[in-house]
Formats: C-alpha cells, structure tokens, sequence
C-alpha cells in the first residue's frame, strides 16, 4: 500500500520548483522510489504555475533563477494546496504571509518532506477553514474594552482588519488561532493608533 497516496489512493501528485538540477534530480528520484508522482521539476516558476490545478501537493524552492517561487506559493494558499518550503532561504526571507508554512533546508531527506506534505494534507482535509466573519465578535469585544466610545471601537476593528489585508499576513488555519492572532494584531493598533481613533 503506497503510504503518500491521494483521497482516491492514487499516487500523490508533487510539484517540484528547483533550478538545480543535480538536487532537482535527485528529489524527482526519491519522491518517485516513494510512488509519488512527480509534476516537474521545473527550473522556470512561470512554466511550473501553470501545472498547479493538477496536483496534490508541493515543494517549492525560493529563489529559482533571477524570480521567487512566492507567485506560485500565494495560489497554493489560495487553493489550500499543501507546501512546503526546500530552501537555504533563512525563515526571516520569506514573507509573513506564509508564516504557517513550513521550509525545509536543502538537503533534507525525501520521506521527510512527504511525511510533511502528507500532514498537512490531512489536516486540509480534517480541519474546516477558519472563518474570518466568525472571529469578528470576538474581535468586536476585545476592542469595545479597549475603547469606551462604541464607533471608536468598531474603527479599530476596521484597521485591524486593514492592516491584515495591506499587509497580506498569512492567517492562522484553525479557528481558535485565528482568533488569538486577530487580537494580537488589534492590540498592537491600540498602541499604534488607538488614540487617534477617539474622535
């Protein structure tokens, strides 16, 4: 029975993002011995975009030739496409909004980088996608204790929410997370910016 199988147990489908072709080849390798099937690798991120409709799961190198794979990762997170990161990139490189995301540095061993995909695969499948609209009363709580006045409150709220949007942060995927991450970030407003909204 192939361990990294697909909801219909066919094998994983993984896209592979690498410009080096020695370590590109090497991974196709072992992903390949593992029974996945492999979608690349591509050394061209503007060739490798166009496959990810098809596919189960990805592993995605940063810098590939003169661009970065973050084109490619922002579909995936949109399609809730499990990834991960295969990179000598240091964590502090890769935007914020991909803080849920996982990087691997280069070389790590195949199996733990499908161990990973597989993960993460499972919990998209286990886990409802955690609900903005269902954090707000929350939200709307923990402003109106900050401010007295109800409009000012609900402008806090709005620039929180803005200031998630403008910085396109990566949000928590459970609901719970989600909710705590939202009030960290309207707590760092209110020191920001809360007294400019009492008027």
């Amino acid at each position: 029975m192939n361990e990294f199988a697909n909801r219909t147990g066919a094998p994983l489908r993984v896209l592979v993002v690498e410009d080096d072709f020695i370590l590109a080849s090497g991974l196709r390798a072992e992903l390949i011995r593992m029974d996945a099937e492999v979608v690349g690798p591509f050394g061209d991120i503007h060739e490798a975009i166009q496959h990810i409709g098809n596919i189960d799961a990805a592993i995605l190198d940063v810098r590939v030739r003169e661009e970065t794979a973050f084109p490619i990762a922002d579909c995936l997170l949109n399609s809730r496409t499990p990834f991960l990161f295969y990179t000598a990139f240091a964590k502090t490189d890769i935007p914020g909004r991909f803080g849920n995301i996982e990087r691997f540095s280069k070389p790590t061993e195949g199996r733990l980088l499908m161990r990973h995909l597989q993960q993460r695969r499972q919990s998209v499948r286990e886990e409802p996608p955690a609900d903005v609209a269902a954090a707000l009363p929350r939200l709307r709580l923990e402003a109106r204790q900050l401010m007295p006045e109800d409009n000012a409150a609900d402008r806090l709220v709005e620039a929180t929410l803005q200031r998630a949007i403008d910085g396109r942060l990566a949000l928590p995927e459970r609901q719970d997370r989600l909710e705590r991450w939202f009030i960290d970030l309207l707590l760092a407003e209110y020191r920001r910016n809360g007294w400019r909204m009492m008027n």
